[in-house]
C-alpha cells in the first residue's frame, strides 16, 4: 500500500513530499537536450564529453547514447569503451561497436552538476552507469586531484540471480595519460558476483598522468595535490579510491541542494542551466600550490585566448565559486593582489587584463582598465560580504584605494578602451565602464565601512553621490543607459547592475534599474536579449546577470527560458556551453569556456550575497482570491494531488526519476480546485510540476512506496 504519513518540508518556496529518503536526484529536466554531457573533467587540457547527432531526441528516447562512439575529447583522441558480462554474454554500455558486443538498451540519461548518470539494460540486468567530478569546491585535495569516478549499480529485474562484471578500457589516445586503477594500466575490471534483486555497487577510478604546470615567473609551480613533491600516481589512486563513498555521497548532496535552490529561483529551467555549467567552468581552472603552501587557481580564459587569470574571465565566473565556496575566489584574486604588492606590476597601474600566455605567469596584460580595476572592487566586496567582515579588505588596503582612486579619476567618462565584450570593439565614454566604476567606487565604500576605515567611507560616498549622479545626467536617455554618452537613440546590456542587488549597494535608485529590465524585456528574442542595440548578438554570461537585477522572478525566467531555448534548439554537436551566440538564429562563437559559471549569479545572490530572494510571479485566483497551492492526500493504495486555487487553463505533468514524462493532465475548466488521480504508478520517485495559466510554476517530489 502507498505509505499513509507525508512529511512536509518548506524550502525557499518549493515544496518537498517525501515519503521516504530520496537515494537520487529526479530528473527535473524532462525535456532538455544537453548540447554535450560531461564524462570526465579534470582541467583545462584533460576532458571528456558525451556528444554526437542523436542529441536532439529526449534522453528517454537514447539521446546522448553511451554506448557509441560519439565522444569529444578537450585533449586528442576518442578510444574509451566499457563492456559488461552478463552470465558471460559480452553486452557493450560504453564506446563504439567495433569491439565485438552488442550494446545494452539505453533508458534514461541526466546531468547533474557533478555527475552524469546513465541507466540501461537488457532482459535481465539494469546497469546504471554514473560519471561524477568530485570538484567540490571545500574540498581541494578532490578539485586538485586528476582522477574522476565511474560507479556503476547492478541489479536484476528479471526476478533472477545473474553473475555480473564491467570492465573499462582506455587506450594512449587520450593523450596518452589515461589510466584506470592504481595498477596504471589502461583497463579495470570489477566484479559484482552474484546479483539479485538488491542493488550491488562497484566503481573505477580514472585518471590521467599531468605533464602541464603553471608557471610563475619561471618557477614551475606543482599542482596542489602533489604539493609536497613526493606523492606517487600508485599513492594518489589509493587515496582517490579510500574516498570514493564518502565524495560519492557528498556529490549527490550537493547535486540536490543545487537542484532545490534552482528550483526555488528559477523552475525546471534554472536547474537545467546550472547543472549545464557546473563540471563546464570547474575543468577551465587548475588548482596549484605556490611555494607549495599556498592555493592558487590559474583560469584558462578558453576559446578566446590561452591567457592566465584573465580579471574579466574571472569575474563572470565568479558566482559559481562564491555559491560553492567563497573562499575560493581568493585563490583566484591573491595571484592578482600578489604580483602588485610584490612589485612586479606597478601600484600605479589598474588591475591587469591578464598574468601572461597560458601556462605562463610573467606580468601584467593591460588595456581594459576600467573593466579589470571594477572587477577588483566588486569581487573583493562580495569576500567581504559573504564572511561578514572587512578582514579581506584590510589586507589588501593599499592596493583597493589606489584602484578606487583610478576608478574616480577615470572611469566616470572613460577615454576609449576595451571591455570585456571586446569583440565589440574600443568606444569612448561607454555607459557600461562607467557604471561599473560607480559599482566599484560603491563597493569601496562598502568595504571601507566594513573595514572600520569610516573617514574613507564618508569621503567616498560624497564622491559617489556626485559621480552617479553625472554619469546619470550624461548617459540617461528616454528611460534607459545610452551604449555611449555621445550616441543618443542607442542601448546596451548594463549587466553590472545586478551587483547592486546582490551586494546591498546603494548606488543607482531602483526606478533607473526597473527602466533598464524594461528596455531589455522589451527587447528580448528567442534566445536572448541582444547585448548592444546595433547587434543581434548575445553573451549568455551576462544575460544571466541581467536576469538578477531586479530580483523579480518573472524577469528572471523570461531571461532563464531564451537561454533553456537557445542550448536545447543549439545544432552545435562538439561545443559544450557557447557564451556568444544569436539571439535570433543559431549564430555561434566562444565554447568551452569558464564564464559558463555566470549561470550561477542568481543562486549566489540568494545563498551567499544576502540579495532579497526573486520575488514570486503574482499567481492570479479565482473569486475567493486564494493562491494556488498542491498538497497530496493519500488514500489506501491509491494516491491523489489535489491542486488548490484556480490555475486556469493550466497544465499538471508527472515525471519520474529518470526525467520520463510518465503523466500529464490538462486543466480544461477554469476552477477553483483540480484533483489528479496517479493511483496506477509504479513505485518509485517522481516529480509533480503544476504549471498554472499565467506561467506560474510550483514542484512537489513525490516517493511511492508499496
Amino acid at each position: 500500500m502507498v505509505a499513509a504519513s507525508l512529511k512536509r518540508t518548506r524550502l525557499e518556496g518549493m515544496i518537498l513530499i517525501s515519503t521516504c529518503v530520496l537515494a537520487a536526484l529526479p530528473a527535473f529536466a524532462f525535456a532538455f537536450r544537453p548540447i554535450v554531457v560531461p564524462i570526465l573533467c579534470v582541467d583545462p587540457s584533460t576532458g571528456l564529453f558525451k556528444t554526437g547527432a542523436n542529441r536532439m531526441f529526449l534522453a528517454a528516447e537514447g539521446g546522448n547514447e553511451l554506448a557509441n562512439g560519439d565522444f569529444y575529447v578537450t585533449d586528442q583522441g576518442n578510444d574509451i569503451w566499457g563492456i559488461s558480462e552478463i552470465d558471460g554474454s559480452a553486452k557493450r554500455f560504453m564506446g563504439a561497436n567495433s569491439h565485438g558486443a552488442a550494446k545494452l538498451t539505453q533508458k534514461s540519461m541526466k546531468v547533474n552538476p557533478t555527475q552524469s548518470i546513465w541507466v540501461m539494460q537488457d532482459s535481465s540486468i539494469q546497469l546504471t552507469v554514473t560519471f561524477t567530478a568530485p570538484k567540490l569546491l571545500d574540498e581541494l585535495d578532490a578539485v586538485a586531484r586528476p582522477i574522476n569516478y565511474v560507479t556503476f549499480d547492478a541489479v536484476s529485474i528479471d526476478g533472477k540471480n545473474h553473475s555480473v562484471k564491467a570492465t573499462m578500457y582506455t587506450s594512449g589516445g587520450l593523450n596518452g595519460g589515461w589510466q584506470a586503477g592504481a595498477a596504471g594500466s589502461r583497463q579495470q575490471t570489477v566484479d559484482f558476483g552474484s546479483v539479485g534483486a538488491a542493488p550491488v555497487r562497484r566503481h573505477v577510478s580514472l585518471g590521467h598522468v599531468e605533464n602541464e604546470s603553471i608557471v610563475w615567473l619561471g618557477t614551475a609551480l606543482r599542482p596542489w595535490w602533489n604539493r609536497s613533491g613526493s606523492k606517487t600516481f600508485a599513492q594518489l589512486f589509493a587515496e582517490a579510491d579510500a574516498e570514493h563513498d564518502r565524495l560519492f555521497a557528498k556529490c549527490e548532496a550537493f547535486d540536490r541542494q543545487v537542484i532545490a535552490d534552482a528550483m526555488a529561483a528559477g523552475d525546471t529551467i534554472y536547474a537545467d542551466l546550472v547543472s549545464q555549467c557546473y563540471r563546464q567552468c570547474l575543468k577551465m581552472n587548475k588548482l596549484v600550490a605556490y611555494n607549495d603552501t599556498t592555493p592558487f587557481f590559474c583560469s584558462l580564459e578558453g576559446y578566446s585566448g590561452r591567457l592566465v587569470n584573465t580579471v574579466d574571465v574571472i569575474h563572470p565566473q565568479a558566482p559559481l565559486f562564491l555559491y560553492g565556496n567563497p573562499a575560493s575566489l581568493k585563490m583566484f584574486l591573491e595571484t592578482v593582489f600578489l604580483l602588485y604588492e610584490s612589485g612586479k606590476c606597478k601600484q600605479s597601474d589598474p588591475p591587469p587584463h591578464d598574468l601572461g600566455p597560458w601556462p605562463t605567469v610573467n606580468g601584467c596584460g593591460m588595456g581594459y582598465w576600467v573593466e579589470e580595476a571594477g572587477n577588483m572592487m566588486l569581487l573583493s566586496a562580495a569576500i567581504c560580504q559573504l564572511e561578514n567582515s572587512g578582514a579581506y579588505a584590510r589586507k589588501h588596503w593599499l592596493m583597493l584605494s589606489k584602484w578606487a582612486d583610478w576608478l574616480r579619476r577615470n572611469g566616470l567618462d572613460p577615454v576609449s578602451q576595451n571591455s570585456t565584450d571586446d569583440f565589440s570593439g574600443s568606444y569612448p565614454h561607454s555607459c557600461l565602464l562607467s557604471i561599473k566604476a560607480c559599482l566599484g567606487i560603491g563597493c569601496y565604500v562598502k568595504m571601507a565601512t566594513m573595514a572600520g576605515r569610516a573617514d574613507s567611507a564618508a569621503k567616498y560616498r560624497a564622491i559617489l553621490d556626485t559621480a552617479t549622479a553625472g554619469v546619470i545626467r550624461r548617459g540617461y536617455e528616454s528611460g534607459r543607459f545610452k551604449k555611449a554618452n555621445d550616441l543618443p537613440g542607442t542601448w546596451s546590456m548594463k549587466y553590472n547592475l545586478a551587483w547592486q542587488r546582490a551586494l546591498g549597494l546603494k548606488v543607482f535608485a531602483d526606478s533607473i534599474i526597473q527602466n533598464e529590465m524594461k528596455c531589455y524585456r522589451s527587447n528580448l528574442k528567442k534566445y536572448g536579449v541582444p547585448l548592444l542595440s546595433t547587434e543581434t548578438y548575445t553573451k549568455s554570461d551576462w544575460m544571466l546577470f541581467a536576469a538578477s537585477m531586479t530580483g523579480n522572478r518573472d524577469d528572471f525566467l523570461a531571461f532563464a527560458k531564451a537561454e533553456w531555448t537557445f542550448l536545447n534548439e543549439c545544432t552545435q554537436t562538439y561545443s559544450g556551453i557557447l557564451d556568444w551566440h544569436g539571439t535570433t538564429d543559431q549564430w555561434t562563437n566562444f565554447p568551452w569556456r569558464g564564464v559558463a559559471g555566470g549561470y550561477f549569479f542568481e543562486l549566489m545572490a540568494r545563498k551567499c550575497l544576502g540579495g532579497t530572494a526573486a520575488r514570486p510571479v503574482p499567481a492570479k485566483s479565482g473569486a475567493a482570491g486564494r493562491t494556488p497551492g498542491m498538497h497530496m492526500a493519500m488514500t489506501g493504495r491509491g494516491a491523489m494531488i489535489d491542486i488548490s486555487g484556480n490555475i486556469g487553463q493550466g497544465t499538471i505533468m508527472i515525471v519520474d526519476g529518470y526525467g520520463r514524462m510518465v503523466r500529464r493532465f490538462d486543466a480544461g475548466a477554469d476552477r477553483e480546485d483540480t484533483r489528479v488521480n496517479i493511483a496506477e504508478l509504479a513505485a518509485g520517485q517522481y516529480t509533480a510540476i503544476v504549471k498554472n495559466g499565467w506561467g506560474g510554476t510550483r514542484s512537489a517530489r513525490l516517493c511511492i512506496v508499496y
